[in-house]
């Protein structure tokens, strides 16, 4: 589902995410690093088994080097990030690019102003945590009920 607006919209987030830290004086040498590698895990074409992986920890870099200049120029990359990835890599392959573009944005901008409002890094992070656990629950119950589908005899 590689769709044009969805990848035009992550890296508009990206480019946002890079002006929002101008005013604070950016590390520029780990600005340039961070984008190329971005740029280069993007545009490359890699095995479909290592991709994922790849994309996904090259904006690492980035967002930290933004991050450090302003916290929220590296939500919002992140945030541009996230949509790339799920719009190039076909995560939700069913869903629809505002439904896609929202669900990017919204989530990283939540967490973000999770750990933005709170003093220390426990309580997102055990949000966090919990929240993983229970969408790792949901899925095994729905590879449970599929493969019991599969595995019992046909009337």
């Amino acid at each position: 589902m590689t769709s044009v607006p969805a990848i035009a919209a992550g890296w508009a987030l990206v480019l946002l995410g890079g002006m929002l830290a101008l005013p604070s004086s950016p590390s520029w040498p780990a600005l340039l690093v961070g984008g190329a590698l971005l740029v280069a895990a993007q545009i490359f074409s890699l095995n479909k088994n290592d991709r994922l992986i790849f994309r996904a920890f090259a904006g690492v870099p980035l967002v930290i080097a933004l991050a450090a200049a302003a916290f929220w120029a590296g939500v919002v990359a992140q945030a541009g990030i996230l949509v790339l990835i799920l719009s190039r890599e076909d995560i939700l392959p069913t869903t629809s690019m505002p439904v896609l573009f929202v669900t990017g944005i919204g989530s990283v901008l939540v967490v973000g102003a999770l750990i933005g409002l709170s003093d220390s890094l426990l309580l997102p992070f055990l949000l966090i945590c919990a929240g993983v656990m229970i969408c790792a629950g949901i899925l095994w119950v729905r590879l449970y009920r599929l493969k019991r589908n599969y595995r019992s005899p046909v009337p």
